[in-house]
């Protein structure tokens, strides 16, 4: 079963191996909140996300037991809300402009070479700003993606940070290169 959503808090996390109980919000507001419960990356408050796994009767209510979790923007809605809280000086109506100009697909968008670049060119997007958004976007889904790999290979949840901190955006490529 897939549920999409946006990550709004974690209630419970274990630091060691990362198994964090957390809420989901439903991004059209129609569901409400959902428990959630697995092993997953620390993300900010915000990041849309595709989880695969089951719903389960647990003894604090229905809980989505939570197999994958994957960045994934679904609609330029979630796109733009996602943007506006990214980065310092990035206002939803210059998210709204990004989205317009670039569509949804941010993680995509963000892995292009002349990604800066194209940023600059939006009104009030100077290529500070640029820089930082595309590092950021960069970060959030490679954190997801490295803390996947590494708990694949047996590596503990605490060194996600100290790897993203190291290489920044583009830790699973050098770790997989290495």
């Amino acid at each position: 079963m897939k549920l999409y959503g946006i990550y709004y808090k974690a209630i419970y996390r274990n630091l060691k191996s990362g198994y964090t109980i957390f809420i989901i919000k439903d991004p059209e507001n129609k569901k409400g909140n959902q428990t959630c419960a697995g092993y997953i990356p620390v993300y900010t408050s915000q990041m849309p996300l595709m989880l695969t796994g089951e719903m389960e009767d647990t003894k604090w209510g229905k809980t989505f037991r939570v197999d994958i979790s994957k960045e994934y923007i679904q609609d330029e809605k979630t796109a733009v809300s996602f943007l506006g809280g990214l980065v310092k000086g990035i206002s939803v109506a210059t998210a709204k402009r990004i989205v317009e100009k670039y569509g949804y697909d941010l993680f995509s968008f963000a892995e292009r070479e002349n990604a800066e670049e194209l940023l600059a060119e939006i009104p009030r997007i100077d290529e500070d700003k640029a820089k930082a958004l595309i590092e950021r976007i960069k970060k959030e889904k490679n954190s997801g993606e490295l803390f996947q790999y590494l708990r694949t290979c047996n590596v503990p949840y605490t060194a996600v940070d100290k790897l993203i901190k190291e290489f920044g955006g583009d830790a699973v490529r050098q770790l997989k290169q290495n």
